[in-house]
């Protein structure tokens, strides 16, 4: 099957980058974090993924609906926009380095359990063996990286993005936050309340929501920042 082609993209990017690997097709690689050869790949007519293509909005300082409308993806747009625009950073946007926060483990975005444990005081361990640097002004000192594992959250979220989750941000309603449950389960989610009752929502339909009862909750952390691979 034949891959589509985005010749309005393709031209948009061809226009703003040129037509050889200058110093702006370098930066806006290492912007995405991705190879140069997913430039020319773009420049070709290829589409970027929803998360890239909100990115390369910034990059070149256009709104993301210009862009995503080029390649088709004005719907998942409109169901994403207000969950995942305020997370999504790039590296080099702060200019004071923030701490090295501990990779502690893997956010299964499919619903099961977080392949790591919580202390008592409803935080992960504070040393790892990889540690992560994220580029977000984070002034809370239990702040912790998880990488997602899991379709849950696809097309949103995909297997080896890297979260920062922040204990000490406040619950906003339809954002991802990290949830444990009473029974000691723990979900990466979307997550509503309405009254006494969160709802746990995937994107993905395959993943039906839960639904938990205040009490049955032990707390929620939200994610303060998203590294997509």
């Amino acid at each position: 099957m034949l891959m589509r082609r985005f010749p309005e993209f393709a031209d948009f990017l061809r226009r703003r980058l040129g037509g050889r690997r200058d110093a702006m097709h370098a930066r806006l690689a290492d912007y995405l974090s991705v190879h140069p050869s997913q430039i020319t790949a773009y420049k070709d007519g290829q589409s970027p993924s929803l998360v890239r293509c909100i990115q390369i909005a910034r990059f070149f300082g256009e709104e993301p609906e210009k862009v995503v409308a080029m390649v088709d993806k004005t719907a998942e747009w409109l169901e994403a926009r207000d969950i995942i625009v305020g997370d999504i950073t790039a590296a080099g946007e702060f200019e004071s380095p923030p701490a090295r926060l501990p990779l502690v483990g893997f956010a299964e975005a499919g619903g099961v359990e977080l392949a790591f444990d919580y202390s008592e005081q409803g935080f992960p361990p504070g040393a790892a063996d990889e540690y992560l640097s994220p580029a977000a002004d984070l002034s809370d000192p239990g702040a912790y990286a998880l990488a997602v594992r899991g379709g849950g959250l696809e097309p949103l979220l995909r297997e080896g993005d890297l979260l920062v989750v922040s204990p000490a941000r406040p619950f906003v309603p339809r954002r991802l936050h990290v949830v444990r449950a009473r029974d000691g389960r723990v979900r990466l989610r979307l997550v509503e309340r309405h009254g006494d009752t969160y709802s746990l929502l995937s994107i993905n339909p395959a993943y039906p929501p839960v639904y938990l009862h205040i009490d049955d909750v032990d707390w929620l952390h939200a994610v303060a920042w998203i590294r997509f691979r």
